[in-house]
């Protein structure tokens, strides 16, 4: 019965219901000067960004605000190509370890087997 009480007394407006879509964003945007390092790349960015607004939507969900969710979705996909955009022009990433690593496997390949 105790319970019931408390999830009765939740649902009728002690706890916050209703997310607004300023705030939700204002979280993103928070996150992302949280992580505003020289080593974080456009990629870590938009990554963040995709992580971010997917839980964003899920609360907004819980809370049955379809059209919020939508929105953010929206958000998120614009500041993605925003961030991206933004810093293409800029500066470029460096090509990841693993491709130089490919490149230079390509490289021995196309000399033949090595006489050692």
């Amino acid at each position: 019965m105790r319970l019931l009480r408390r999830w009765i007394k939740n649902r009728t407006g002690t706890r916050r219901d209703r997310l607004e879509l300023s705030e939700l964003t204002e979280e993103v945007e928070a996150g992302l000067r949280d992580i505003d390092f020289d080593e974080v790349t456009v990629e870590d960015r938009a990554t963040f960004v995709e992580h971010a607004v997917i839980w964003q939507v899920r609360r907004a969900l819980r809370c049955a605000q379809f059209d919020l969710a939508l929105a953010l979705q929206r958000f998120g996909v614009r500041r993605i190509a925003q961030l991206r955009a933004a810093t293409s022009s800029v500066y470029t990433d460096p090509p990841r370890i693993d491709s130089m690593h490919s490149q230079e496997r390509a490289r021995a390949n196309e000399q033949g087997p090595s006489t050692a």
